[in-house]
């Protein structure tokens, strides 16, 4: 098992892994600019030094730490044969004056004596985008190359041993931050790894910070339709301190029993090259940066102003609003109301300000059955009545928005046993992939014990999709404002599709087939209703040139980092509960839109009136500051500090003047907080409450109490 590698004198690896190493020669290629400095093995192509030179943070200090890349063939006898750049023979290098390409012509695996003739060129670039990894696999063995790590840093140092190193990224609308030092924190369980273990995916996670508080740098694929899976890999090597597998300590030391202690990243791209085929890798961008998260992300922001374009927003949904969401049936057939009460709801709603109800439930059997049909239920009425009630509350001016799902087909309906399981997402062994499933109402389901179970749809399909597009138009025929398709950001799991009859590449990248999709709605719409709306759950970042808004659960203390991203984007929030002034008060502070959720979405307004009427005032409050508060943007806490105990806060700036108000929310439910907000390069402030919606003066001090928000004007 003990490899000795070539290009490295008397370094010896362990499937990769450094062993022992003493001094070595070698000829250094050298890649720099302003922001990075870059330096590569010419023998093995190896990344042995990558520094930020906003910072000086050098993140591969060790260069006998350096990788290439890593490549997957697997045997028909041993899946587990692994390819390791720094293994193979040294590399026909081509320079020029900002890039370097590496040739492998012919690969050495782990387990194989023979020379496959396989060639991996692997191109980096420096330019203002940063250092760019890109690459292409020509497979002409008998064997498939089912992934690429490329790049592949074998060490991600700790620069400040009293901050934390952690990556970050965004997930269903919001922050995701994952610990790597003092804590790790593994992802996946011991029984399948080596080492602790994390990961995230791209592109449809939007980007990958890995920083500290000071510094860090981005990783972004070059692709905002996502045509490949490239999974970013962290792996803590040799492991942890403590015997905690899923949060253990990241030894201090360089070296722990023999071995170089470091966070290894590895961004894989899945590829399933097949023999006699050419795969090119989705370019990987890393740009480094000084400051918080906030500079990392503008390096996305940039980079989405080359491809991003909104949808076209009617004029109901650009202004000051707040929706309900009401499950009128669920799978075990919780018939809440007949379609002809929906014109009671609504006027009930239009009393306590609500603009537009979320209508879920509505197609036969309920809830989470019966998908993907969207047609009505006889036990709640007809179709011409559901179209009736629509037309009525439409005309009293409460939109109506009825809850969609494509993205399953349930397993025990007899269309799917007929027909649709021919579209199904299909694994490696040809069986689909499957979904758990949800539970509804009686104690035998909350027992999951006669819980309906999912299986994926392929949406790269397009005979599905022609399915799908049939039953999407059936909402339009309804006559409703817009569809919110639930559970739009997600497959249950699923990420590759290995079926023979769906007319893809086998296997394919399933997510594609989401952009695909949502295409196809969109040139549906646009014929018939140019104002109708498409809500997602939780859109992926790449979605939203596509869909109005995005709707999702959270909770008070997370960075609303989609907000961030873009300012203008309806994005809607869940609020249960028979008080929630907390979570008010964070649709205030994120200009997030209020969607209530009496009795768990079962419920009627005036079971809630406490919360209404919260909530109404902090939309007034909106209304009347619509300037900053609703159409300004959106800069998380930049521009302002605010001191005091218990509270949150977000900083908005007008468009017309830059001018900027701050949002304060005390999330004790018992204390008062003495606060103090101080704007950046000084500036006086006037404030403002939901309960009190009057300008008044104030010298920048407050006492806010708890469960309580208010708002200062810079003057």
């Amino acid at each position: 098992d003990l490899v000795r590698s070539r290009g490295l004198g008397d370094v010896y690896k362990r499937q990769g892994l450094i062993v022992s190493a003493s001094s070595y020669s070698q000829k250094i290629l050298h890649l720099e600019n302003d922001l990075v400095s870059a330096d590569f093995n010419s023998e093995n192509g190896a990344l042995i030094s990558y520094r930020n030179k906003l910072t000086g943070w050098d993140v591969i200090k060790r260069s006998e730490l350096g990788q290439s890349f890593q490549m997957l063939i697997p045997l028909p006898e041993r899946r587990y044969n692994n390819a390791y750049g720094i293994n193979q023979k040294a590399p026909v290098v081509e320079q020029k004056t900002n890039a370097l390409t590496f040739t492998w012509k012919g690969i050495v695996s782990d387990h194989l004596k023979e020379l496959l003739p396989i060639t991996f060129t692997g191109k980096v670039e420096l330019n203002d985008k940063g250092l760019i990894f890109s690459g292409i696999v020509e497979n002409n063995s008998q064997y498939d190359v089912e992934y690429v790590c490329w790049p592949y840093f074998g060490e991600l140092s700790v620069s400040d041993k009293e901050d934390k190193l952690l990556w970050q990224t965004l997930h269903y609308g919001q922050d995701a931050q994952y610990e790597m030092y003092p804590y790790f924190s593994t992802h996946l369980a011991n029984h399948g790894v080596d080492y602790p273990t994390q990961q995230g995916w791209l592109p449809e996670e939007a980007f990958i910070l890995i920083r500290n508080s000071k510094e860090g740098f981005s990783v972004i694929c070059d692709d905002h339709i996502p045509t490949q899976l490239v999974q970013c890999v962290f792996e803590l090597v040799p492991g942890t301190t403590n015997g905690n597998i899923w949060y253990g300590l990241m030894p201090k030391e360089d070296n722990i029993d023999g071995q170089a202690v470091r966070v290894v990243f590895k961004a894989n791209h899945i590829t399933y090259t097949h023999p006699g085929e050419k795969t090119i890798l989705t370019s990987v961008m890393l740009k480094p940066y000084k400051g918080s998260w906030h500079t990392g992300v503008e390096h996305y922001k940039e980079w989405r102003k080359t491809w991003h374009k909104s949808p076209e927003y009617p004029d109901w949904l650009k202004n000051v609003h707040s929706w309900i969401q009401i499950q009128i049936n669920s799978a075990e057939d919780y018939l809440n109301f007949k379609y002809s009460d929906l014109v009671t709801y609504a006027k009930e709603c239009k009393q306590y300000g609500v603009k537009a109800i979320q209508l879920t439930g509505w197609n036969i059997g309920g809830q989470d059955r019966n998908n993907p049909s969207h047609d009505t239920d006889p036990r709640l009425g007809t179709f011409e009545e559901l179209k009736a009630a629509i037309a009525e509350c439409e005309k009293m001016g409460v939109k109506i928005i009825l809850f969609n799902k494509f993205t399953w087909a349930d397993i025990s309906s007899d269309w799917y046993r007929n027909d649709l399981k021919n579209y199904a997402v299909i694994d490696p062994y040809g069986d689909p992939y499957q979904h758990h499933g949800y539970q509804y109402h009686t104690y035998t389901q909350l027992l999951n014990i006669n819980t309906r179970r999912f299986a994926p749809m392929c949406h790269l399909s397009a005979n599905w999709r022609k399915i799908a597009d049939k039953e999407f138009t059936k909402s339009l025929d309804l006559g409703a404002s817009g569809i919110l398709y639930d559970e739009n950001q997600h497959h249950g799991g699923a990420q590759m599709c290995f079926a023979t009859n769906h007319g893809h590449k086998v296997p394919a990248y399933i997510f594609e087939g989401d952009d695909k999709l949502a295409r196809g709605f969109t040139d549906i719409y646009k014929s018939r209703n140019k104002d109708f709306i498409l809500f997602g759950e939780g859109n992926y970042d790449f979605q939203t040139q596509y869909y109005h808004g995005t709707y999702f659960r959270t909770y008070i203390t997370t960075i609303p980092l989609h907000r961030y991203i873009d300012a203008d984007m309806p994005i809607m929030v869940a609020i249960p509960g028979h008080v929630a002034r907390h979570e008010l008060n964070m649709c205030l502070k994120n200009k997030y839109i209020i969607s209530y959720e009496p009795r768990f979405f079962k419920g009627w307004p005036h079971e809630a009136p406490n919360v209404f009427a919260y909530g109404k005032q902090i939309d007034d409050l909106r209304r009347k500051y619509k300037d900053f508060l609703w159409d300004g943007i959106y800069k998380d806490v930049l521009g302002a500090t605010v001191n005091g105990e218990n509270i949150l806060y977000s900083v908005f700036e007008r468009k017309t003047d830059n001018k900027r108000a701050v949002v304060v929310m005390n999330y004790s439910e018992t204390d008062a907080s003495n606060i103090n907000v101080l704007l950046d390069g000084g500036g006086k402030v006037k404030y403002a409450t939901p309960e009190n919606t009057s300008i008044m003066n104030c010298d920048g001090s407050y006492v806010l109490q708890p469960r309580s928000a208010v708002v200062f004007f810079e003057q």
